[in-house]
This record gives structure tokens, C-alpha cells and sequence, in this order.
């Protein structure tokens, strides 16, 4: 049941935008947590039909690594009193002692917050992709068709990239980002597949 959606987010997201389009991330990420809801409204549905209540998953060290990193990355968000945010990171204190805010307010360790809510976010997507594909994938031929389809999408770089370059014209940075010096779509591959 999730084979096809962990596709699906895996090729819009990577064909349609150069991998820096923050309008992208957030349809990615609107995508990601609507079906996740969906699966769980989907599972806890199951459940009540069968009369067996949902078993929760989570002890596998991978699993336990990202939800402490999402913890970790949560509490950086947490405002906290003066003393234990130069305890736990000088940097920050010091950084958020100079700005023109009140003195003595509480501060978060993140010095730029709305991006690190952002990754948050993305990550916690990544996570739920994860758990889409531990969890809900559950046969050889299933398991086979999302290695072919990643295989495929990564496939796609480089043919598209020399049509581009073969033919002198600019690739269209919407289209084809490899152009991009900074490989946006590798990068967000890799941040899908990392290799």
C-alpha cells in the first residue's frame, strides 16, 4: 500500500523542481504527512474492524537513532533561561546576548529558528518515508519494484544532463537543475539516496 505514494514522492519531487524550490519541499512535505495520516487512519480502521489493538513498532536501532535526532533537533527550538543556554552552547548565548532583545529573556540554542523548524519538518518527513518503506513494505516482488524505481530515477540524470549539454542550449533550471553549480539534484537525491 505505500509502494506507490513512496514513488510518487520520490520522482515529483525530484523531476519537477531543481531541489532548492522551497514550494516543492512544502507540497513534498504536505504530501508526505497527508498520506501519513492516512495510513494510520487506515490502520487504526483495520484495527477496530479485527478488534486487535495497533502494535507500535519502534525498537530497531534505526528507528531509535532518528527519533532521538528529531529530539535532538526539537529541543533546539526549546527556549531556555540564560544560564543553561550558556552552558550548553556559548556560541549561541553569546550570539543571542548581542542582539537587541530584552536581557535576560529565555533564547533557543538554534540561532535561526524558522529554518531549523524547516528541517524539523523535512526530516521528520524523511522519517515517515522510512517508516513508510520498513513498515509497509512487506514482499520480495514489492521491495524489488521500489530498487527498480530508484534505480530508474537516478538513471535520469545523466541522460537528460547530456541531451542538454550536447545540444549548446541552457537546461531549464525547473527541469533539469544539474545545471545548477551546485548540482541541486544530486544533492537532493542524495538526500533521498545517499550513497
Amino acid at each position: 500500500m505505500t509502494l506507490y505514494p513512496t514513488l510518487a514522492v520520490l520522482y515529483f519531487t525530484t523531476i519537477f523542481f531543481a531541489g532548492f524550490q522551497i514550494w516543492v519541499y512544502s507540497i513534498a512535505e504536505l504530501f508526505i504527512l497527508s498520506l501519513s495520516l492516512f495510513f494510520l487512519f487506515f490502520a487504526i480502521f483495520r484495527s477496530y474492524q479485527k478488534k486487535q489493538p495497533i502494535t507500535l513498532h519502534y525498537g530497531d536501532p534505526i528507528t531509535l537513532a532518528a527519533l532521538v535526532f528529531l529530539a535532538y533537533i526539537a529541543f533546539q527550538l526549546v527556549p531556555l533561561p540564560p544560564a543553561l543556554l550558556k552552558f550548553l552552547s556559548p556560541m549561541s548565548w553569546e550570539i543571542w546576548n548581542r542582539s537587541p532583545l530584552p536581557q535576560g529573556s529565555y533564547y533557543p540554542i538554534s540561532i535561526h529558528p524558522h529554518a531549523t523548524k524547516q528541517s524539523l519538518t523535512f526530516t521528520f518527513c524523511l522519517f515517515l518515508v522510512y517508516l513508510w518503506v520498513i513498515y509497509g513494505i512487506r514482499t520480495r516482488r514489492q521491495l524489488k519494484t521500489l530498487v527498480v524505481g530508484v534505480i530508474v530515477l537516478g538513471s535520469l540524470k545523466p541522460p537528460t544532463s547530456n541531451l542538454y549539454t550536447w545540444s549548446g542550449r541552457p537546461a531549464p533550471q525547473a527541469i533539469i537543475p544539474h545545471i545548477d553549480p551546485l548540482q541541486g539534484f544530486s544533492y537532493y537525491i542524495n538526500a533521498y539516496i545517499p550513497s
